[in-house]
């Protein structure tokens, strides 16, 4: 009984003595890593303050300083190489540290030390770790006090604001160094010889988000409706599971923190969220459980092992008959996505050529190996079943997931398409993320709206348009008859509570979008963000050369004020910084008091940099008419400003908007839809007519006509600036029943019977005639 427990004592107190000398084996690795990491961000750090530097010094930025500026790449190229070579140390640290475990010579002194398993393992873990994160702790640590000493004599502006968010990157970064070093860990507790030592590195981190990457692409094709492939790159099972996810995680969030730091469109207004700062407590939990699993997993596997299975190539052999099927389900899946006819039987080929080759390699011969042809055609029997489960189950039901508001904590909105609908040809706001509980219902109401009408289609009932996809793309079915296609891209990202993001992509009718477009329109967080970007966007300088250039508030003489009519003619007027911000004050003042439904039945008056002015803005029409600003043109005005020779004028009476029902019964996920792919693959060329439209902007992506040889005059003057005075550029979910087409502007006419007859005597009265002979076109010209 004595004689065990001083046996056990002894055996404890050369934990720390094992962790010492393994410390000391390791030294030579641990400075080759630490040169590699002060080369890395210390040196980037010191590039960061001279370039800092030169442009405080030079604020024309002339040619010597760009000059001097362009001495620095080299060592930006010095510092990124040293950084992934400080980082690539975590493949051969763990080699060395655990090479007992695939060297017959060292594994008998090893195992024979008086030491337990947990303590050997956990000593040679836990040393070799240090010796890979404690120069990349020093050389963050002597590249964040560079910074701190330099600002305080170099203005190195936003950038010290942007610290935080370096942290969490930092912090990120040193998560995936442990993941890495865990996992290499990880593989080679399964090899007995060198080389499957090596071959297991490189095939799980290579594996593991291949697998990720693959599987929700399956899912992607399989379910074609609304799921985004891009989106495994937002989802934590990506990001928390692999060396490379962890990458993912870190570029990702480093481009949010560039934009905030250097992009003047987003760094002045508008703030652009770096991936770290929404998520990064949701993924340091899940990255940490996860490498806690890999290490516990790996202990349990070194525990068990035999000294005696050192030489063999695999102690454990389901570790490689796993890498080979999922290597297997990655080629099979690839040449599924190639849409190469029959793809199972060249994908088969090719993995039998890879699998037999490793069974070669593996038995060191051909021993035994009919059993290789089984375990090959088991794993391929395994594989087919899931790629054709995924298939079957419409990619495991994900398509129809939609998230519920509770769960919800913000949502991206993108909004982009051919129909303008949120001002120009693009969603004026960019991408914004909200947290309104309002725009969250919003989101998950057009998400189930277009879901339902995909997986319960007998819910719902259609009237079909004359109009069907031809070949060549015809819209025109009968003479006099005008078809458009009324659809629009959305981009929704649900942000979740627990940290994890959804993303669904949908290309939708217009009509759909009313209630989060009018929502997202008189929201508060919009309101800000757009008003922000009217004034930092507007705000000018004059150069050396007399023209105005876009600067910084601090450097701003004025506000160019753009203000946009009815028909597209901009009248600009230049402001003092002051009286911009006073503008920007009021619009938003305006529309954070603007309820949805004001926002609907409010009349539209112009515009000021894609923002809707209309009667509801109080605040900004004081302003405008205060500073004798003409912002709101008559239809006489608008008439005589017209251009009867270099522009067109076409109404069009009675369009028929369709939106194609494949994007309701077969797929509905690509950003673009083209009418080729309709017809080349068999898809439904069937249109449903739309009630309503969305359109809040005065121009759409639509071609131009333009009759060079001939003109327009009018008959009855009086009858086109009524017609203007009703038509309108936003339509918020109402019937149009004429366009006015000036130029690439449009202008819609709703529904009333007052209107009809409008659009009947404006027709009458607008007149073509030829350019060079007076001739009067008696047809009526549309387009």
């Amino acid at each position: 009984m004595t004689a065990a427990t001083t046996t056990e004592n002894k055996k404890k107190s050369f934990f720390s003595v094992r962790l010492k000398s393994k410390f000391s084996e390791d030294i030579k690795l641990f400075i080759t890593t630490l040169v590699f990491q002060l080369l890395g961000f210390p040196l980037i750090a010191g590039v960061i303050l001279r370039a800092s530097y030169i442009e405080e010094k030079n604020k024309l930025m002339d040619i010597v300083s760009t000059r001097a500026l362009d001495k620095l790449i080299p060592f930006v190229f010095i510092g990124i190489i040293a950084v992934i070579l400080g980082v690539a140390m975590g493949l051969f640290i763990p080699m060395f540290n655990f090479r007992y475990l695939y060297n017959k010579s060292l594994v008998d002194m090893n195992m024979s030390l008086p030491l337990n398993s947990r303590q050997r393992f956990f000593a040679d873990y836990l040393s070799g770790l240090a010796a890979y994160i404690l120069p990349f702790i020093l050389g963050t640590a002597i590249a964040f006090i560079e910074l701190l000493i330099g600002s305080a004599f170099i203005d190195l502006g936003k950038f010290m604001d942007t610290i935080p968010v370096l942290f969490k990157i930092e912090f990120a970064a040193l998560v995936g160094m442990i993941m890495l070093y865990s996992i290499c860990v990880f593989a080679i507790s399964f090899a007995g010889s060198m080389f499957e030592a090596i071959f297991g590195i490189v095939s799980v981190n290579i594996v593991i988000p291949l697998f990720v990457f693959i599987t929700w692409a399956n899912i992607v094709a399989a379910a074609h409706f609304g799921l985004d492939s891009e989106s495994v790159i937002k989802n934590f099972t990506f990001f928390t599971t692999s060396p490379a996810g962890v990458l993912g995680y870190i570029l990702s969030s480093v481009e949010g923190w560039t934009y905030s730091v250097y992009e003047p469109d987003f760094s002045e207004y508008g703030h652009y969220y770096s991936l770290a700062e929404t998520t990064f407590t949701g993924f340091m939990i899940r990255s940490l459980l996860f490498i806690s699993i890999v290490t516990a997993v790996t202990f349990l596997l070194y525990k068990h092992r035999k000294a005696e299975s050192v030489g063999k190539p695999y102690v454990y052999k389901a570790f490689y008959y796993i890498i080979m099927t999922v290597a297997v389900y990655c080629i099979v899946s690839a040449m599924n996505f190639s849409g190469i006819d029959n793809s199972i039987v060249p994908a088969l080929i090719i993995s039998g050529i890879l699998w037999f080759i490793m069974e070669v390699i593996r038995r060191r011969g051909f021993k035994r190996f009919w059993t290789a042809v089984l375990s090959f055609a088991a794993a391929s029997a395994a594989v087919i079943c899931v790629v054709k489960a995924i298939d079957v189950t419409h990619g495991l039901g994900r398509a129809k997931y939609i998230p519920s508001a509770s769960s919800v904590a913000d949502v991206e909105i993108e909004i982009s398409g051919n129909s303008g609908i949120m001002g120009y040809s693009d969603y004026p706001m960019r991408t914004q993320v909200f947290s309104d509980p309002v725009i969250i219902n919003d989101a998950i109401e057009i998400n189930r709206g277009i879901v339902d009408r995909h997986f319960k289609p007998d819910n719902f009932d259609y009237e079909m348009s004359e109009f069907v996809i031809t070949n060549d793309g015809s819209v025109n079915v009968k003479l006099g008859k005008s078809y458009y296609f009324d659809q629009q891209n959305v981009r929704i990202v649900y942000h979740k509570k627990g940290g994890s993001a959804i993303v669904r992509n949908y290309t939708v009718p217009t009509e759909m979008l009313t209630d989060i477009c009018c929502d997202i329109y008189t929201n508060k967080e919009f309101a800000e963000q757009k008003t922000k970007e009217i004034y930092y966007s507007n705000l000018r300088n004059i150069n050396k050369y007399s023209n105005p250039i876009p600067c910084s508030e601090n450097e701003a003489e004025f506000f160019e004020l753009d203000v946009c009519d009815k028909l597209g003619k901009t009248l600009t007027e230049r402001l003092s910084p002051e009286e911009g911000r006073q503008l920007c004050d009021a619009l938003c003042s305006d529309y954070t008091a603007m309820t949805a439904d004001e926002f609907r039945n409010s009349d539209y008056i112009c515009g000021i940099d894609g923002l809707i002015v209309n009667t509801s803005c109080e605040n900004t029409i004081r302003f405008l008419e205060g500073h004798d600003i003409p912002y709101n043109k008559t239809s006489w005005q608008l008439v005589d400003e017209m251009d009867h020779y270099s522009d067109t004028l076409f109404i069009v009476p009675d369009p028929e908007y369709v939106f194609p029902m494949t994007l309701i019964k077969e797929s509905n996920y690509d950003d673009d839809f083209y009418l080729n792919d309709v017809f080349r693959n068999g898809l439904s060329k069937e249109c449903i007519k739309l009630d309503s439209i969305l359109s809040l902007g005065i121009y759409r992506d639509r071609s131009s006509v333009n009759y060079k040889e001939k003109h327009f005059e009018f008959k009855d003057r009086e009858a086109v600036e009524k017609l203007l005075d009703a038509a309108t550029p936003v339509v918020t979910g109402e019937k149009v029943i004429a366009e006015v087409k000036y130029s690439d502007v449009i202008l819609y006419v709703k529904d009333s019977a007052d209107n009809r007859s409008l659009i009947e005597k404006a027709m009458d009265s607008v007149k073509y005639y030829d350019n060079k002979t007076g001739e009067l076109f008696e047809e009526n010209i549309t387009y």
